[in-house]
């Protein structure tokens, strides 16, 4: 509550510009909080070096997840947990397809995955999931056309593949995600 009301002093008594308050107002947080706040969340040389040799234990590479193209593998070297992943491109461009192949992919795996949509709801998302493996296009998917079969197909898949795939495709921030 103090260093608030300085924050509102500061502000009151010291009229200026936008980037003159706030460079003044991260200025007094800098100064309210401890060294050792400041520093946490950084490495030292030392610990970086101990993180990348437990990175590079060939039992971590076995846990590497592949994607379906051996190209893109080669470059990053498959996909591993902590790691975020964003998939980008212009619209149209199969990001969405690209991102949730992967995300299967991993799922058959064995991996659990969390996919936040921010795009489409979660029946566009299912869909993209199950076009493929049910050899249904995508397009015939979208424009409901399908056939009394095809959407048994579909049943049948969802039910035999249990996948641990989670869905999320509520208005989250980019920040909270």
């Amino acid at each position: 509550l103090l260093m608030v009301k300085r924050m509102y002093l500061q502000i009151r008594d010291n009229p200026g510009t936008a980037d003159d308050t706030l460079a003044a107002i991260r200025s007094l947080i800098d100064e309210e909080t401890p060294a050792d706040e400041q520093r946490a969340g950084t490495r030292t040389w030392a610990q970086m070096a101990e993180q990348f040799d437990r990175a590079h234990d060939p039992e971590n590479a076995r846990r590497c997840i592949h994607t379906p193209w051996k190209q893109l593998d080669s470059l990053i070297g498959g996909l591993f947990g902590g790691r975020l992943y964003v998939v980008g491109g212009s619209a149209g461009d199969g990001k969405s397809t690209a991102a949730l192949n992967m995300a299967s992919g991993a799922a058959y795996a064995g991996r659990k995955v969390l996919v936040f949509s921010k795009e489409m709801p979660v029946v566009d998302v299912f869909a993209r999931l199950v076009s493929a493996p049910t050899d249904i296009e995508l397009g015939q998917i979208n424009r409901h056309e399908l056939s009394e079969f095809q959407r048994a197909q579909v049943q049948r898949y969802a039910r035999s593949n249990q996948l641990p795939i989670r869905v999320n495709d509520s208005q989250v921030s980019i920040a909270r995600v």
